[in-house]
Formats: C-alpha cells, sequence, structure tokens
C-alpha cells in the first residue's frame, strides 16, 4: 500500500475487535454471517442458509464494520458490512473507533490486502483448521494518510471491485 513503516498505527487502535453480543432473536438470513455464507478471495458474502435452532452466541455488528473470518484465513474472507446483524464468534469484527482519522473503507482496503492474511497466516494456531491470532492480528501495521488521500485510494480501489465483480458475474454467465 503506501505510506512509511514509520508512519503507521496498530490495528488495535484504528479499529479494534469488537465482541459485544447480538439478540439472536432479532438475526435474520440477511443479517447471519458465518464462515459458511463468507465468499472466499474478498467475494463479500451470500444469504445464510442454515437454521437458528442451534446458535447460541453471536457477535453483533454494525454497517461500515468489517468482519473477518478468522478460520483458515488463507481463503481471504472478508466483508464490510453495510447493514446491522450478528455472526458467529469465529468471525472477527474490526470497529474504526475515529472516523475523522481513518475512513472505515480505507481500513477495510488496508486489511483487503494479500499482506494482512499473511500476516493473519504466519501468526496463526492450529494446522488442519488454522485460525488466525487475535492478539497478534491486532498489531497488524494500518498506514496513516490524509483523509483525503483515504477516499481517493477507498474509490480507487472500490471501482478496480466493481469492474472484477462485474467480469467475474460475465465471465460465470458465459460459461459453456
Amino acid at each position: 500500500m503506501f505510506g512509511s513503516i514509520e508512519d503507521r498505527t496498530k490495528l488495535a487502535l484504528v479499529a479494534p475487535l469488537h465482541t459485544d453480543r447480538a439478540d439472536i432473536k432479532m438475526l435474520s438470513i440477511d443479517s447471519y454471517i458465518t464462515t459458511d455464507n463468507m465468499l472466499q478471495n474478498r467475494r463479500g458474502i451470500t444469504t445464510y442458509t442454515g437454521t437458528f435452532e442451534n446458535i447460541t452466541a453471536a457477535v453483533g455488528y454494525h454497517c461500515n464494520d468489517i468482519l473477518v473470518s478468522n478460520i483458515r484465513p488463507y481463503l481471504k474472507k472478508i466483508w464490510l458490512s453495510d447493514r446491522n446483524g450478528g455472526c458467529s464468534p469465529d468471525i472477527l469484527v474490526f470497529r474504526v473507533t475515529d472516523e475523522s482519522k481513518f475512513l472505515p473503507i480505507y481500513v477495510y482496503y488496508a486489511l483487503y490486502q494479500d499482506d494482512f492474511f499473511d500476516f493473519m497466516m504466519d501468526g496463526k494456531k492450529g494446522l488442519k483448521m488454522p485460525r488466525g491470532d487475535k492478539n497478534s492480528i491486532l498489531n497488524y501495521q494500518i498506514p496513516n494518510v490524509a483523509m483525503s488521500q483515504q477516499k481517493v485510494f477507498a474509490d480507487y480501489a472500490l471501482s478496480c471491485d466493481k469492474l472484477k465483480f462485474e467480469a467475474h458475474s460475465y465471465q460465470q454467465s458465459h460459461k459453456e
């Protein structure tokens, strides 16, 4: 990305883990997120297709929170929420603390990088089904960039994403 290594802030200070519980009775197929309905390779989410009868706990998330699957980080499951809801405790919820210093979409794209998922894998626990080490993940460094540059970067990255997803959808619809 950009920004010198000296001009960075730990993720823990920019967007710490949010762990408050969600009201399970308020969850729906559109608002409940698990590692199963997060899509690999940073493609967002799909609708939850499971049942709610065995769900005993959920972490609450809000619009503009960044959700990252903590199971098998190499699958690169990440989503910038566009709604409020609840998620499996296997999902990490990062919430930007000061939006006058860091835009949530900028932090999302900082975490969207391969470098972040490599960082998660460097501190992993377990072999068969590795998990990121939450304490280690919070040490990831986010570049400190002027708000105007954050907006430009986020707009550019978002437009690239839209083109990438449109191309993927086109390819899927024209498979023989």
